[in-house]
């Protein structure tokens, strides 16, 4: 227990921001002023400074960029323990150990296509976000297929939007499961899966494949993409509890 107290980092609430009635970010700064050091996509493990949850942590996808002075995590109020981070107080403190995860884009991938479901939107949005300010979405084309309930459930939709409008390369497909929507920027409704894909992208192993959400929804796309012919190391997943 002492080798994993070794490794975590003490970080003070610095900002929060209410995206939906049950999503908020969380800003975080170093409590030394020594930040970490990640890359867009990966996540940390947060634990609670007094232990209320005993030693038990849980990991969240980061949704800020890396040469912030501050980290970011954006969650969806669905149990206790996210209750809790949704409660915490300005300046308050927690422990947090990290950075991990593979759910990132390799150099030579210039095609990416990114199917995300509510929550699991996090880490595309580090990813979009990042590429747009270092220029990259200028050489890389992303789609990003985007499901949602209702567009009030959409975390990030303005900030998407805007990023779209600057990047040709980079395309939203939004589409709702539970309503039909007036707006524009939305296109479909219903779950989504290969037909849907078909109306907008060619299915190849040219492209990579990256699936954020419930377990149930990464399964599901895995299973779908595997059953064309997708190859395994196209594909690449973080799921959520």
């Amino acid at each position: 227990m002492a080798k994993k107290e070794e490794k975590m980092k003490v970080f003070r609430l610095a900002e929060k921001v209410k995206h939906t009635h049950d999503v908020q970010t969380l800003k975080f700064k170093p409590k030394n002023g020594k930040m970490i050091l990640f890359n867009s996509g990966e996540y940390i493990t947060l634990y609670f400074s007094d232990n209320r949850f005993g030693w038990q942590g849980k990991s969240y996808s980061l949704s800020s960029l890396p040469d912030e002075n501050s980290i970011s995590i954006t969650v969806k109020k669905m149990g206790k323990f996210s209750s809790a981070i949704h409660a915490l107080s300005i300046g308050e403190k927690v422990k947090i150990n990290g950075p991990a995860g593979i759910f990132y884009p390799m150099a030579i991938m210039k095609n990416l296509v990114f199917l995300a479901a509510g929550i699991g939107i996090t880490p595309c949005f580090s990813i979009i976000k990042d590429f747009a300010k270092k220029g990259k979405l200028n050489t890389i084309n992303i789609f990003l297929f985007y499901s949602n309930k209702t567009k009030s459930d959409i975390v990030f939709f303005e900030e998407l939007n805007n990023i779209a409008t600057r990047y040709p390369n980079f395309r939203i497909i939004y589409t709702l499961t539970r309503e039909r929507s007036r707006d524009s920027a939305i296109q479909e409704s219903g779950r989504m899966g290969i037909p849907m894909f078909k109306k907008y992208i060619t299915l190849s192993n040219k492209n990579y494949y990256f699936m954020s959400g419930s377990i149930s929804f990464v399964n599901d796309q895995w299973v779908q993409l595997s059953s064309t012919g997708i190859r395994e190391k196209n594909l690449f997943t973080e799921a959520y509890y």
